[in-house]
């Protein structure tokens, strides 16, 4: 017997390999920036290299990501028990670091390559102007992401759920600056993004009809830590099975006890069928 959990993965394989065999992989913005659509719309933002490695099979989709199998499965319940067919930007970090590679609901078959700049112009076209329309998802990076968008996204983007999945400055905490071969871990990738600053965050909690943030402190050389401005912070005690604690930080954006919260708190947004 296939295990939900294990056949979505299949399916997620099957999907990478066939956008792989298509080469369907572009550098210019594809999506569709209608102000009149009032479906929400979900940035779900994934951390450093969580789209995987290039290589000449495979070109660094969202798809592959952790957070796309427990997103979609909302997504879906969404529509069939709400009847809400929502709007998607699934995102992750290139390899290099540099740029964000997307895939979107207007071309779901198109990867897309911008610049961190260009991608936050594109979530305010894309968000419109219907008020609280727009919801954040982000782990690692991408929880760094969730909030710099909530800090800087244009003024007319009302943002209904930012939810920060263990988020870690990607200004700060970088693969060359994660350890510090001197002294051990270093302290910028043992807290809460610090880049983004108390009023910066207090911007953002205004802006946002809900803040849960989400961390764990086991893994020795990453975590994040509570942030007094979100509405709610929930410390998780995860399993741990790798060296130093490295999959405390990297099985989170995945887990159930999160994605539980954050439908449970989408849904109450809707109206039943």
């Amino acid at each position: 017997m296939i295990t939900p959990r294990f056949h979505g993965a299949v399916l997620v394989v099957v999907w990478t390999l066939a956008l792989a065999a298509c080469g369907e992989k572009s550098s210019t913005s594809q999506i569709s920036t209608d102000p009149a659509d009032e479906r929400p719309l979900f940035v779900v933002m994934g951390g450093y290299n969580s789209c995987g490695d290039a290589n000449k099979y495979i070109n660094p989709s969202p798809y592959t990501m952790d957070l796309y199998l427990p997103f979609w499965e909302m997504k879906e319940a969404l529509f069939n028990e709400r009847g809400i067919d929502a709007r998607y930007i699934l995102s992750c970090f290139t390899e290099a670091n540099q740029n964000i590679n997307y895939v979107d609901y207007t071309n779901p078959d198109v990867v897309v390559t911008e610049p961190l700049a260009a991608f936050t112009d594109l979530v305010t076209a894309a968000a419109g102007k219907e008020a609280g329309n727009t919801y954040l998802i982000g782990h690692s990076h991408g929880g760094w992401l969730a909030m710099h968008l909530a800090a800087t996204l244009a003024d007319s983007v009302q943002i209904k759920h930012i939810e920060t999945i263990d988020p870690i400055s990607y200004v700060e905490c970088t693969r060359d600056t994660i350890v510090d071969w001197g002294s051990g871990p270093n302290p910028v990738c043992l807290r809460a993004p610090a880049d983004i600053d108390g009023p910066a965050r207090e911007q953002i909690a205004d802006r946002s009809g809900r803040w849960l943030n989400s961390y764990q402190t086991q893994s020795v050389f990453l975590h994040s830590t509570a942030i007094p401005e979100a509405d709610e912070n929930v410390r998780l005690r995860m399993t741990v099975d790798m060296p130093f604690g490295m999959d405390a930080h990297s099985d989170m954006d995945n887990d159930s006890r999160i994605w539980t919260k954050i439908s449970a708190a989408v849904f109450t947004d809707f109206a039943p069928l």
